[in-house]
């Protein structure tokens, strides 16, 4: 067994699992404000000008959703 070869595949496997990781968290993010902004336009909430991103509570949706993660 070679220790350096074993040590460099570990360290190459937990980048792409950080890399995963961090994926996730803004597939969850944008998960949670498309479910967020459907519920606005439904309700018939003010649906801004522009971006969905524009909402008060898309910056609450990526602290929840960080916080929670």
């Amino acid at each position: 067994m070679d220790f350096f070869s074993r040590q460099m595949t570990a360290k190459r496997t937990s980048s792409r699992l950080v890399l995963y990781f961090l994926l996730a968290i803004a597939i969850i993010f944008v998960g949670v404000n498309i479910v967020l902004y459907a519920v606005a336009v439904v309700t018939t909430h003010d649906t801004g000008q522009g971006s969905w991103l524009w909402h008060d509570w898309s910056s609450q949706a990526l602290l929840g959703t960080l916080w929670l993660v």
